[in-house]
């Protein structure tokens, strides 16, 4: 699996784009590196499909994700408060008998009610992808961005469940840029509290 597929020199990537690509590797190993040293929150398992009209293929996906509590937090005499998570997936794209593995690593803001069943949580992560060519699609390169919103309700203290809204695409680091819009279904497992 190759990160630069390339047929000839007039569609190789800029200097400028290669470095920009480096660039995201080494935040995304940086932010890694730095969630080891935070506590593990919850665990999560989403999958969904794409929503596109503008891809030929069909894509599923599915991804696990560990979110780690940062030390920043906001709270209002109202009960509300905002959070700043880490949040680390690894996953799997499908399209057209085609498979290929993705990793994120990147902040979320959870904004929650004391005592309240609901939260929402919101991100944008880095991404990389194995493949980038699924049958009649091609994504555009390997290095993606995923910005996502969550729904969670609580069934008990520490199980969840929701739904999630996402965009995955490569920000015009290539000239092919589809992108996938993404609906999942997803379920968390609180560690702490």
């Amino acid at each position: 699996m190759l990160l630069f597929k390339r047929e000839d020199r007039s569609t190789r990537p800029s200097w400028a784009k290669i470095v920009l690509r480096c660039a995201v590797v080494v935040a995304t190993l940086s932010l890694a590196n730095y969630a080891q040293a935070q506590s593990l929150e919850r665990l999560a398992l989403w999958a969904g499909s794409s929503v596109n009209s503008n891809l030929e293929e069909d894509f599923t996906q599915v991804e696990l994700a560990a979110l780690f509590d940062l030390p920043w937090r906001k709270t209002w005499p109202s009960g509300w408060s905002l959070d700043i998570k880490l949040s680390a997936t690894v996953g799997m794209l499908r399209a057209a008998n085609d498979t290929g593995y993705l990793a994120t690593v990147g902040p979320g803001a959870l904004l929650a009610k004391d005592a309240a069943p609901y939260e929402i949580l919101a991100g944008f992560s880095p991404t990389l992808l194995t493949d980038h060519e699924y049958g009649n699609d091609d994504l555009g390169g390997n290095v993606h961005f995923t910005s996502y919103v969550a729904f969670h309700y609580s069934l008990n203290r520490r199980l969840w469940l929701g739904g999630r809204l996402q965009h995955t695409s490569n920000g015009g680091l290539d000239d092919k840029n589809p992108g996938i819009d993404l609906v999942a279904v997803e379920i968390q497992y609180r560690i702490g509290e």
